[in-house]
């Protein structure tokens, strides 16, 4: 049977809104309930469920102040049961906080992960918070700023302003970079100092060409472009085409910045340079 140190593990990972801290304590076949909502099935569901709450809010924390086990037999299984009393906090990104009662039975599969997962509270003041917040056709504006912002100061070589755009926690990936090419820099410092390297690399470098894409989420953005560069102490230039997804925290900065080019390009481009050269691009050249 789960002890109390198992149940507080599990809500430390939900107040953690990892997914795959929290996908680790799910069942395949979890059943998640929430308030009122509507059931979520399934680990993948459930972990990114509890991954948008952390997108929506800046914390999350409970305060557990009761723990209860038993056993249930529940469609002719026998199973574990906790349900645990909490007052959880939700944080908005304006540093408004709500709290609220909070009661959550889980039901757990014979290898001790969550396979029923039921949370009980009264999400109204939640809600009611949520609605004073800043309403989504005002995050959608900002965020295409922000993308044109982006491009406008790596046009400019103005790092600083450009590196300021990114969460202190800020990701950048490049799924499809070549062998020797950067795919991913964690955290705002890591990026910043790698782009440090890049003014005086290049002649000139432009984004023409830009589409911005709007999606069901307001904190996600899809931008299309065209890079125009002129490579330093070269006859030619280096052209390549873009598709970038911007997702964004709740005070607007970029949370995840993921850029798709063709590698074959690049290569082709800086095949008769050094290989800083190149390095100094990555990952948005």
């Amino acid at each position: 049977m789960i002890d109390d140190e198992g149940v507080r593990a599990i809500f430390a990972a939900v107040d953690s809104c990892d997914p795959d801290a929290i996908a680790a304590h799910f069942a395949d076949d979890i059943h998640l309930v929430i308030g009122s909502s509507a059931p979520v099935e399934g680990r993948q569901d459930a972990s990114e469920a509890f991954a948008t709450v952390g997108r929506t809010f800046s914390s999350v924390r409970h305060a557990i102040s009761g723990i209860w086990r038993g056993r249930s037999e529940a469609q002719g299984r026998t199973a574990d049961v906790a349900s645990v009393e909490a007052a959880v906090t939700y944080t908005l990104p304006d540093g408004r906080s709500v709290t609220v009662p909070c009661t959550s039975t889980l039901r757990l599969a014979e290898d001790g992960r969550i396979r029923d997962y039921r949370i009980f509270m009264d999400a109204a003041p939640v809600q009611a918070a949520l609605g004073a917040a800043e309403p989504a056709s005002a995050k959608r504006a900002s965020n295409e700023q922000t993308v044109r912002d982006f491009l406008r100061f790596l046009a400019a070589e103005d790092i600083e302003a450009w590196a300021e755009l990114f969460a202190e926690d800020g990701v950048q990936e490049n799924p499809y970079a070549p062998p020797g090419f950067p795919k991913r820099f964690d955290g705002r410092a890591a990026i910043k100092a790698h782009y440090a390297t890049l003014p005086g690399t290049f002649d000139y470098m432009r984004y023409p060409d830009l589409v911005v894409r709007q999606t069901l989420d307001p904190d996600e953005v899809v931008a299309e472009f065209r890079g125009d560069i002129k490579l330093k102490g070269a006859d030619r230039k280096y052209d390549n085409r873009y598709c970038c997804i911007f997702r964004f925290d709740m005070a607007g900065k970029i949370k995840t910045y993921r850029e798709y080019f063709d590698p074959l390009v690049l290569t082709e481009a800086f095949a008769d340079h050094d290989g800083p050269r190149m390095h100094a691009l990555a990952p948005s050249g």
